[in-house]
């Protein structure tokens, strides 16, 4: 019952009670007594109807705010994985960019050495052919290419 119902029930009740009263004259303190037993009545069940009524409208209001509460640790929650994310991506960059400078100086470094290195060949190594002479016969520089050729 809503809250004017019970007013009405509560009007109903005085109503009634008056006309009993003016009806019954003989009977006044009695009616009376019957008249407030009967008022009394509906007020403890309008008061018992309306801690009923308050209840379930406090329930929800608890339950929203426990659902609103919820709803901002899981917003808050969010950011943080948001947050760690975008940490773990700009540290994976920072490592491919780490990476990357030192596959660079790598690079630098060999190409140095290997430029290094040539030039140090290019001094060690000896002509690329001979030229020998040889003044005699052809057995003369045959034994001479034997002679060559086991060294």
């Amino acid at each position: 019952m809503g809250h004017r119902q019970q007013q009405q029930a509560k009007q109903q009740g005085e109503q009634q009670g008056q006309q009993q009263t003016k009806q019954q004259g003989a009977h006044q303190q009695q009616q009376e007594q019957t008249g407030l037993q009967q008022l009394e009545q509906p007020r403890e069940k309008q008061q018992e109807q309306e801690q009923a009524g308050l209840q379930p409208l406090e329930q929800p209001r608890e339950k929203q705010q426990e659902q609103e509460q919820t709803g901002q640790q899981q917003a808050e929650q969010q950011r943080e994985r948001q947050q760690q994310q975008l940490q773990e991506q700009t540290g994976q960059q920072q490592a491919e960019q780490q990476r990357e400078q030192q596959q660079q100086q790598l690079r630098e470094q060999t190409g140095q050495q290997q430029a290094e290195q040539q030039q140090q060949e290019s001094h060690k190594a000896g002509p690329a052919y001979v030229l020998l002479v040889v003044d005699g016969t052809w057995r003369e520089a045959k034994e001479m290419y034997n002679v060559g050729a086991h060294i």
